[in-house]
């Protein structure tokens, strides 16, 4: 999953541009046969989309006639879903006449100069990539054919820091911009007796991103894992100009956070 924020990015240079609007239907863009028959879906927007606001299951199990349903209205609460990013990925690359892999790499890849960042199975993973690891057991590598933009990326954490520091410099776009994908969007209300000392109780969403309020100051980034046994994290102190990326192939790396 820290494959969103990637997507993100490169999802607000197109916002930037007029390309997509961020608070426009998506249904006007490209209609969603699979969930057309429920009206509400029409309200669900790219912002929607990025802050996990749409309604959409995470991922859906359709019935007999290939629909699934909406969990609730969108825009009125949080619910993760990397159904609802793939959907945005369809309109993105129905809009711009593109497939993502090109979309990634025209506006992620090349602006930002970043390298051993993938997004599908090519010859140097064939020969690099690790296996990921469940309770100490290796686990079969398993290489995406067709990008995805929910889950997917194959890279490791000092390629990735150069990402953060792109956006801890705030490279690439507009001030305006990084002020937008870094407020937050929606609240995830925690238990009280989630509190840590000094700590906000809830943790909230910018857009592509997971924001949390500490004595620090805001911290902004994001978590991935696999079934296969990969667990990882990313994480940027705004005002303390610094961040930590743990990358790990196992199922035990939550440990390290």
């Amino acid at each position: 999953s820290v494959t969103k924020p990637l997507f993100t990015f490169a999802v607000m240079r197109l916002v930037e541009r007029g390309i997509l609007d961020l608070d426009k239907p998506l249904f006007q863009y490209l209609p969603f046969k699979d969930v057309e028959h429920d009206e509400r879906y029409k309200l669900i927007t790219a912002r929607h989309v990025l802050s996990h606001q749409t309604g959409f299951p995470n991922w859906a199990n359709r019935n007999k006639n290939g629909q699934f349903h909406l969990l609730f209205t969108p825009g009125t609460k949080f619910g993760y879903s990397g159904e609802a990013f793939e959907y945005l990925k369809r309109v993105i690359e129905h809009i711009t006449g593109k497939e993502i892999r090109i979309i990634l790499k025209e506006e992620l890849i090349s602006p930002l100069n970043l390298k051993n960042i993938y997004f599908e199975k090519n010859e140097y993973l064939l020969k690099n990539a690790a296996n990921g690891h469940i309770d100490n057991l290796p686990t079969n590598i398993r290489l995406i054919e067709n990008p995805k933009v929910a889950y997917g990326v194959y890279t490791e954490a000092k390629s990735f820091a150069t990402f953060m520091l792109a956006l801890i410099n705030r490279i690439g776009l507009k001030p305006e911009t990084y002020n937008e994908m870094f407020k937050i969007q929606t609240t995830i209300p925690k238990d009280d007796s989630e509190k840590k000392d000094g700590w906000d109780i809830n943790s909230y969403r910018g857009l592509g991103f997971e924001i949390e309020k500490s004595p620090y100051g805001l911290i902004i980034g994001h978590g991935g894992s696999t079934s296969t046994g990969f667990t990882c994290y990313f994480n940027m102190f705004q005002d303390l100009n610094m961040g930590y990326a743990i990358f790990s192939n196992s199922n035990s790396g939550s440990i390290l956070v």
